[in-house]
């Protein structure tokens, strides 16, 4: 989800959340700098279950397949 949806009301939220992930992000960073093994995974686990949730907000059905094709794929 690199963008928010347009005609939906949850766009609003959408770009709320999306700026204040990016803040979170960066004082993440920050923080976990001085270990920069954990660096990438941390932020990255934060960045993914934030986009789970929203996504799952947005439209459960569409994760729902998207994971079964992942899975069948695998």
């Amino acid at each position: 989800m690199s963008g928010c949806i347009k005609g939906r009301k949850e766009t609003f939220r959408c770009c709320v959340v999306q700026k204040t992930q990016v803040k979170i992000n960066a004082v993440l960073i920050f923080l976990i700098n001085l270990i920069p093994i954990c660096n990438y995974y941390v932020v990255g686990l934060f960045c993914i279950e934030t986009r789970r949730k929203l996504f799952l907000n947005i439209n459960k059905k569409i994760e729902m397949e998207g994971v079964w094709r992942v899975w069948r794929w695998l």
